[in-house]
C-alpha cells in the first residue's frame, strides 16, 4: 500500500493572499477631548469651538485618529463631529470611537482599494465568494 501522496491544493488554481496586506501600517493615535473640557468635566461651547478653530490639525498628518473622551463626562455629539470635521478638512483619516473601530475602517478601506482583478480571472465565482466571506468574517470578528 505505498501510494504516492499528491498535493491537490498545490496543483489547484487557488490564489493565496496574505491578510497582512490589509492590516493598516499607518500610525494610529487617539485624540482625547478630556483636556479641552472645563475642569475636565464640562464642555463650554464657546471655549471648545475656539480651541477647535485654533488647533494645529496638521500635527496629525500621515496618521489615523480615533476620537474619544477618556472620562465619564457627558459630551454632546456635535463636539465629536466638530473635531472629526476639522480632521476631515485636513484629509486626516478619523473615526469617533475606539482604536478597534479605527482598525476596522482602515482594513475595510484597504480591502476596497485592493485590485482583485487578477484573482477574479483565476478564481471561479464560487471560490471568489468564499474568499470574500472569509475576509469580511475576519473584519467583523476583529
Amino acid at each position: 500500500m505505498s501510494q504516492e501522496i499528491i498535493n491537490r491544493v498545490a496543483k489547484s488554481k487557488l490564489e493565496t493572499i496574505d491578510l497582512e496586506l490589509f492590516f493598516p501600517k499607518t500610525d494610529r493615535i487617539s485624540f482625547d477631548l478630556k483636556p479641552w473640557l472645563k475642569e475636565e468635566l464640562f464642555l463650554l461651547e464657546k471655549d471648545f469651538r475656539e480651541k477647535v478653530k485654533n488647533f494645529d490639525w496638521k500635527s496629525f498628518d500621515n496618521k489615523a485618529v480615533f476620537i474619544i473622551c477618556s472620562n465619564d463626562a457627558i459630551i454632546p455629539d456635535w463636539a465629536f463631529i466638530l473635531v472629526s470635521s476639522s480632521l476631515n478638512n485636513e484629509g486626516i483619516v478619523n473615526v469617533i470611537g475606539s482604536k478597534e473601530i479605527l482598525d476596522i475602517k482602515l482594513i475595510t478601506d484597504s480591502i476596497s482599494a485592493f485590485d482583485f482583478s487578477l484573482i477574479n480571472r483565476v478564481a471561479d465565482n464560487s471560490s471568489f465568494r468564499k474568499f470574500f466571506f472569509i475576509i469580511f468574517f475576519f473584519i467583523y470578528e476583529f
